[in-house]
């Protein structure tokens, strides 16, 4: 609706019709709607399979920018909140265990934070820095998942690299970045928990 349309009605009325409007949308849809909707957005998040000549795809997640704009009409947005997010963390424990599963040679972390930003915070504006004016607005209204997405990329190295550590000390005798890496991620996984607890982020 437009401003126009929101002077006329007023805020509260305006508040009543669309908490109607959705709680009529709700009762009418199947119960198989969540397992559906989580898998459409996993659809949106992941980028296509490459062509059968192993070319990637162009991906440009704006294109689906109405679709998550109709979605937050539709009030769905709020509704399934957790599923949007256990579909990031999902997607970023696959591709933690596809990238990083017996590759020792480096880190790995500022490859993994390098594809958070190219392939997922793309996602992650049209789902939670809807209407965002300027790039500042936006940093700080992903700021609070963009803290928890960061914490799960780390954690998910972190457990990874621990259920490797037997096999890497055997197979991989310089192993000493390994361990520096599992390190560094125990020490930021307890700060970084202390303050999520702390501040409830």
């Amino acid at each position: 609706m437009g401003a126009t349309t929101r002077d006329n009605f007023g805020s509260t009325i305006l508040s009543s019709c669309t908490l109607n409007f959705q709680t009529r949308v709700f009762s009418a849809l199947p119960a198989n709607l969540t397992a559906a909707f989580k898998n459409l957005c996993r659809s949106l998040l992941a980028p296509p399979a490459d062509n059968e000549d192993g070319q990637l795809r162009q991906w440009d997640s704006s294109i689906h920018a109405t679709t998550w704009r109709n979605f937050d009409f539709l009030g769905m947005m709020d509704r399934y909140e957790s599923i949007i997010a256990s579909v990031g963390y999902e997607h970023i424990e696959q591709h933690v265990l596809d990238t990083c599963t017996g590759e020792w040679s480096k880190t790995m972390l500022e490859d993994l934070r390098t594809w958070m930003s190219d392939k997922v915070v793309p996602w992650m504006l049209h789902v939670y820095a809807r209407g965002a004016t300027s790039a500042d607005e936006a940093r700080t209204m992903l700021q609070g998942v963009g803290s928890r997405f960061d914490f799960h990329i780390n954690k998910t190295l972190c457990e990874l690299r621990t259920r490797e550590i037997f096999t890497i000390i055997i197979d991989y005798p310089d192993f000493e970045i390994l361990m520096s890496t599992i390190f560094t991620l125990s020490s930021y996984l307890t700060t970084r928990w202390e303050v999520l607890v702390h501040y409830q982020v």
